[in-house]
């Protein structure tokens, strides 16, 4: 096998596959901001020069930043937050953040695995797409909310790893022999 040139034939679904795969990434641009749209109602910008802003300045010369930043609820400005708000605050912030975490592993799972089984990669994608909006409301509600869209988020994320390995297989085998 020469592997100076190798022509990739994509399937005719492959643009849904692709359509899919940014589905998931507007997804977590989108549960991004209803993180972080609640900034400027809970960190109030005056309170926070008041009570930081010299230190701010002589560490940075500026003033604090708008919307509590960098904070996401749990270093100097969070400790300014009534318990409730501090709680609703960081636990949108996790859902977020487990989102980022795994969103890049999840678009590229979808892509190798659509470029063999484009059905398969479309299936996982609309289950992910689904059961991330359940994982991220379960969270806003509490913790182990949560496990209602993350435990199939999670099986899903380990078949979509070993389906990714197959794909990839039967891919490279069916590269002809030169």
């Amino acid at each position: 096998m020469s592997m100076d040139y190798i022509r990739v034939t994509l399937p005719e679904l492959y643009p849904y596959v692709l359509l899919t795969a940014g589905a998931i990434s507007f997804q977590c641009l989108l549960i991004g901001f209803g993180a972080g749209g609640k900034r400027a109602k809970l960190f109030d910008h005056d309170k926070i020069k008041e009570k930081y802003g010299e230190e701010h300045q002589k560490h940075f010369k500026t003033e604090p930043p708008k919307g509590g930043y960098p904070d996401h609820g749990d270093g100097f400005y969070g400790d300014m937050l009534a318990y409730q708000d501090w709680y609703n605050f960081t636990l949108d912030q996790r859902g977020h953040k487990n989102f980022l975490e795994q969103v890049t592993i999840i678009v590229f799972l979808i892509l190798v695995i659509g470029i063999v089984y484009p059905i398969a990669a479309l299936a996982f994608g609309c289950l992910h797409f689904v059961f991330r909006w359940i994982f991220v409301c379960g969270y806003k509600k509490g913790p182990n909310w949560r496990l209602v869209g993350g435990v199939p988020l999670n099986l899903s994320m380990f078949a979509m790893a070993a389906m990714a390995v197959v794909a990839v297989s039967k891919w490279v085998s069916d590269i002809p022999k030169i």
